[in-house]
């Protein structure tokens, strides 16, 4: 049956026993001779339950049903107990996300969400955390970087980085024993098309094919980051730091009277809804209105803080630019 051992010096002990031709261990850490002559006890009666083939007694099932997760998933690992759901990746994930629902933002919750359905997809729900050592997460890595089709090196850094702190919260309430992922990363590069000069006269070319509302919200992406007082998701919790105002710059207020005029005089917001078209050009300007006017190479909602740089000066896409 099974036997009681020191398991190396401080009060270590350690619970062994054979199965089916094999010696299992179970490593109980430091804890009173009584503790462990307890639990040996009762590894002695879920042995005999699964040699027999029937549930352990109500005493035994009762005892295993409170132990702490750590050492439920030890007896588990040797084919005692059964898994706890929180002892696999999905319930893992699944628990993680509900805990963070209440107190997370939407957009947080999505990038959550997407990392975890790509965890499920490449390990399967049903893994077991502890199964998921250092060489299967830096495989998970490889797979992130050389996927097919290829993924954006931000969301593979994003990614990397929610299966991190997934494990991290494992390792926090002893379901592993460390985070296999904790030293792994993923480089951020920036895509080149993004980084492309733009010359002032292009985008005030842009602006002249665009209807008012249109050329207003390209003025605001360009020059004043795509707000006017912006609510702040991230601070918001913080005592008056719910919104932050952006400042207004007199060429901005041309297009805001601008697109005022265009719409009619009862209307609350001078763009109402999502503008899904490019609208309808001005007179004189393209048939296709503002987006032909638009460079093929420069996204038009790409990061717009870099184009302020003072009146008539260029403007760019991407975070950073660089003259051509």
């Amino acid at each position: 049956m099974a036997s009681l051992s020191i398991d190396g010096p401080n009060g270590r002990y350690r619970v062994t026993f054979d199965r089916s031709g094999r010696r299992h261990t179970i490593r109980l850490g430091r804890v009173p001779k009584k503790v462990g002559e307890q639990v040996r006890i009762k590894v002695e009666a879920l042995i005999a339950a699964r040699r027999a083939g029937t549930p352990p007694d109500v005493a035994t099932a009762a005892w295993a049903a409170g132990l702490g997760d750590e050492l439920h998933a030890r007896l588990a690992a040797v084919g005692l107990v059964e898994w706890r759901r929180g002892d696999t990746l999905g319930g893992l994930l699944d628990d993680y996300l509900a805990g963070r629902a209440a107190d997370a933002k939407s957009s947080t919750l999505v990038n959550l969400t997407g990392a975890a359905a790509d965890l499920r997809g490449h390990f399967g729900a049903d893994t077991r955390l502890r199964l998921i050592d250092e060489r299967r997460a830096e495989a998970y890595r490889t797979d992130l970087l050389t996927r097919v089709p290829r993924l954006a090196p931000a969301t593979s850094a994003r990614w990397l980085k929610w299966a991190k702190q997934f494990f991290r919260h494992a390792a926090k309430l002893k379901l592993i024993l460390a985070n296999p992922f904790a030293g792994l990363s993923a480089p951020v590069t920036a895509l080149p098309d993004s980084h492309v000069y733009v010359p002032a006269e292009h985008v005030r070319t842009v602006i002249a094919a665009a209807d008012p509302v249109w050329a207003l919200m390209i003025a605001l992406s360009r020059y004043a980051a795509g707000r006017m007082t912006a609510h702040s998701p991230k601070t918001e919790h913080h005592p008056g730091r719910e919104s932050r105002a952006v400042p207004l710059f007199p060429a901005v207020r041309l297009f805001l009277e601008d697109a005022r005029r265009a719409t009619p005089a009862d209307a609350v917001f001078v763009v109402n809804g999502p503008r899904r078209t490019a609208g309808g050009p001005r007179p004189g300007g393209p048939a296709g209105g503002w987006t032909s006017a638009w460079p093929p190479a420069c996204g038009p909602w790409s990061n717009g803080r870099a184009s302020n740089r003072g009146p008539g000066r260029s403007t760019t896409c991407g975070r950073a630019w660089r003259p051509a």
